[in-house]
């Protein structure tokens, strides 16, 4: 199974695109979705799937806590 969760773009230098995912800051897969250091995706498979607003990120990791074991 594979989940497709919320996160943070936190810098893009020289077409790397980084994230913070648990409190670690990554590299991820290139993006079609126009992004910029700041905004919010969601990521599948270590892939850019869309752009989402903080509001939507920050109700879908409250979820994602809330429920996982």
């Amino acid at each position: 199974m594979c989940l497709a969760i919320p996160v943070k773009i936190t810098a893009i230098k020289n077409k790397k695109i980084l994230i913070q995912e648990a409190g670690r800051e990554k590299p991820v897969s290139g993006s079609s979705v126009k992004i910029r250091a700041g905004d919010y995706v969601i990521l599948q498979n270590n892939f850019i799937v869309r752009k989402i607003d903080k509001k939507s990120a920050e109700e879908i990791m409250g979820l994602i806590k809330k429920h996982a074991p």
